[in-house]
């Protein structure tokens, strides 16, 4: 729990860490101070030490694929693995050619415009559905591991293609 108080020209936000020990911190109006109780309280409610926004260091979309990918090799076979290894470095490679390099970026809308193109350039409703499946669990992964979730917001399900069911016709039995 943090508190407020004024001092001099502005606040004083003062809590205490998850091990003990008191902390503060000088604000210089109400308003930021406020902003501040409120990360505090978060981190720790967590059971995290807050720090600054400028000593944090959000990981890069890469480093976080390979810790997924670590974290996959756990539970599933190798062509599964293969799998998204694939389709999350395409998206990768997508990601670094419009300058987005961390995990902070990622929206629901990057996805959809990554799907959308893939569709320009040709690629099956199946396979789309596929790839942005992947990217969507990668995503919730990371907003659910407890190293990631501080830096990763909440997983905002894209919007999928259209399912293709092809007609299939039985033969009888006199066939």
């Amino acid at each position: 729990m943090a508190t407020i108080e004024k001092r001099g020209g502005g606040q004083r936000v003062r809590w205490r860490d998850p091990d003990g020990k008191p902390r503060s911190r000088q604000c210089p109006t109400k308003r930021s101070a406020e902003q501040l109780r409120r990360e505090i309280e978060e981190a720790g409610a967590l059971g995290r030490r807050w720090k600054p926004a400028a000593l944090v260091q959000v990981p890069s979309l890469e480093s976080l694929i390979d810790a997924y990918l670590r974290d996959l090799c756990r539970t599933s076979a190798q062509a599964t693995i293969d799998s998204h290894r694939s389709q999350l470095r395409l998206f990768l490679i997508w990601c670094l050619e419009r300058k987005v390099v961390d995990a902070s970026a990622l929206s629901r809308s990057l996805i959809e415009s990554y799907d959308a193109d893939r569709a320009a350039l040709g690629r099956e409703s199946s396979t789309r559905r596929t790839t942005l499946g992947i990217v969507a669990q990668w995503w919730r992964w990371c907003s659910e591991h407890e190293e990631h979730r501080s830096y990763v917001s909440p997983l905002a399900r894209p919007r999928m293609p259209p399912r293709v069911v092809h007609e299939v016709i039985a033969p009888e039995w006199a066939e």
